[in-house]
């Protein structure tokens, strides 16, 4: 047993559990949307070795990456898994660099290829309590008034879904 084992106990059950396909397939099929989940060929999926997060969230956050064919394509899942006390307000603006991160690596490895895949991110959080964060990048952009508009085509979007567990009381327990 590593020092990291005793330490981040909830990060490594997450990555046991959920580096399994079989056991992401699961999770990924009941919180993806309706719409893109008969899409995956989920014999396809896979996990990729690997991790996005920066030393400095690495006791906080733990993250997964998936590969999955659609229609004949290569696109990617991520999963990022946050147990934190304290919420994070600038998740969104994270979740964009970890997903660019992706992006970097995958043109690294693939330099004849002039499209990017298709990345699905699903955030999961585990606190005390519920998220209140915003799941849309836009939200953190402060536009000069009477621009948004105009500004909102330059700027990236995202728009995440979130799933929140709550801890609950040992008492509800």
């Amino acid at each position: 047993m590593t020092e990291n084992d005793i330490h981040q106990p909830a990060s490594n059950f997450v990555k046991a559990i959920f580096s399994i396909p079989e056991n992401a397939r699961g999770l990924f099929k009941s919180y993806l949307p309706a719409d893109l989940v008969p899409r995956f060929d989920w014999d396809s999926l896979r996990h990729i070795p690997s991790t996005f997060i920066k030393p400095q969230f690495a006791a906080t956050e733990t993250d997964l990456l998936f590969s999955v064919r659609i229609s004949d394509r290569e696109a990617y899942v991520y999963l990022l898994f946050k147990h934190t006390s304290t919420e994070d307000p600038r998740m969104a603006l994270r979740l964009l660099g970890y997903i660019v991160q992706i992006w970097q690596r995958f043109v690294l490895e693939n330099p004849q290829s002039t499209k990017l895949p298709a990345v699905f991110p699903l955030v999961v959080v585990q606190g005390n309590t519920p998220s209140n964060s915003s799941t849309n990048l836009e939200d953190l952009i402060s536009f000069p008034p009477g621009t948004a508009d105009l500004f909102r085509q330059c700027q990236p979007g995202l728009l995440f879904p979130l799933m929140d567990l709550v801890n609950p009381s040992y008492e509800k327990l």
